[in-house]
């Protein structure tokens, strides 16, 4: 018995696990397809999708004065501004007046979680993005934020401009939920959960299934084999 104990629990080699799993090759397949299609119809039906405008703006640290260029200082600093300029435009100063004007009926904390502010490639470019589940009001936004902003941050910081380069469009498609990496993650996922139950359930089985698993636990040969007759036939 001890012996027994001792076969049974040894390391499985991974081409017995491989053949434990292949005859479930279409039960694998069968739940990976009901997951995938569960995944599709969750994700169009329950989850509400997300569309984004977004509009650019560029930064300068200083007033135009004359005919002066623009040296790599006042580019270096105008970065640094873009960060700033974009706390200026989440904040209330600009969220209230864009509240207002689009008459949204909503807190300027909810209106300001919408939208994001972002150095473009770590220039003074800023990109202005809105997010919400109506695409004609994230480009109302996005367009009141580009409309109110830049006369805001000249008043508030006192130096500098702000100029828009690109107004805001109305999206034609949603950037969330992504259908595709959801289907996907569903399949694997379900993949996976069933292939770790048919593995589990095997090294569970402590059953002999054939001649040879007896031979390999006993590292003896086996002399004869007893049929099993279940049910007897009459003549």
């Amino acid at each position: 018995m001890n012996e027994f104990e001792k076969q049974q629990t040894q390391d499985v080699e991974i081409s017995e696990l491989v053949n434990a799993v292949k005859p479930h090759s279409l039960l694998i397949i069968m739940v990976m397809a009901g997951a995938a299609i569960l995944s599709l119809l969750y994700t169009k039906i329950a989850i509400t999708p997300i569309y984004e405008s977004s509009a650019t703006m560029i930064v300068n640290n200083r007033q135009s004065e004359g005919n002066r260029g623009i040296t790599n200082d006042d580019i270096n600093s105008a970065k640094g501004l873009a960060n700033v300029y974009g706390v200026i435009i989440k904040s209330d100063s600009v969220m209230a007046p864009v509240n207002d004007k689009l008459d949204l009926k909503m807190t300027t904390k909810a209106l300001s979680e919408g939208v994001k502010v972002s150095s473009v490639d770590n220039t003074q470019v800023m990109r202005i993005s809105v997010r919400h589940n109506n695409p004609e009001m994230a480009q109302a936004i996005a367009g009141a934020i580009v409309e109110i902003a830049p006369n805001k941050i000249v008043e508030m910081v006192e130096a500098g401009s702000v100029k828009v380069i690109s107004n805001p469009t109305t999206p034609s498609k949603p950037v969330s939920p992504n259908t595709m990496r959801n289907v996907m993650l569903a399949s694997a996922g379900a993949a996976i959960l069933t292939i770790a139950g048919i593995v589990i359930r095997h090294l569970m089985d402590k059953t002999f299934k054939r001649v040879d698993d007896l031979e390999n636990a006993l590292d003896l040969p086996v002399l004869g084999v007893i049929p099993d007759v279940s049910v007897s036939t009459r003549k």
